[in-house]
């Protein structure tokens, strides 16, 4: 018996006891594999539809370039005279930075200058870091 003639034996279930035992397990192993067949198709077409609506909708976020300066530039840029306004300036890239958590409040208590022993990369790195666990 071919496939085909065993498919439609198999629609009843009353004619299931006429076929043999290996017809059985032919048609029984083929509707396995037919539905696992149809299955897989199904997940994979649909994994297709969803990452071309992922990219059609989704609008990417785009990074701001974060530009690393040598540490005379950061001095220079910053005079010392003028602690007030350099403590406001943090202050309020702080605030905008973290107004994303809106429920969590902003204390900052003391600002030390720090010396810087990386180098540009490794700032780079450390920058990175911070950005990614806000």
């Amino acid at each position: 018996m071919t496939i085909n003639e065993i498919m439609v034996i198999f629609k009843n279930p009353e004619t299931i006891q006429t076929l043999s035992t290996g017809d059985k397990f032919l048609a029984v192993g083929f509707t396995v594999v037919l539905g696992m067949g149809i299955t897989f198709v199904s997940l994979v077409a649909l994994k297709c539809v969803i990452d071309i609506m992922a990219k059609v909708l989704v609008e990417k976020e785009k990074k701001p370039e974060i530009k690393i300066s040598e540490k005379k530039e950061v001095e220079e840029v910053i005079p010392d005279n003028n602690d007030e306004d350099v403590v406001a300036a943090i202050v309020i890239a702080l605030a905008t930075k973290l107004a994303a958590n809106k429920n969590k409040k902003i204390v900052i208590r003391n600002i030390k200058r720090v010396n810087n022993e990386h180098s540009p990369w490794g700032q780079l790195g450390i920058v990175e870091q911070i950005n990614n666990r806000l």
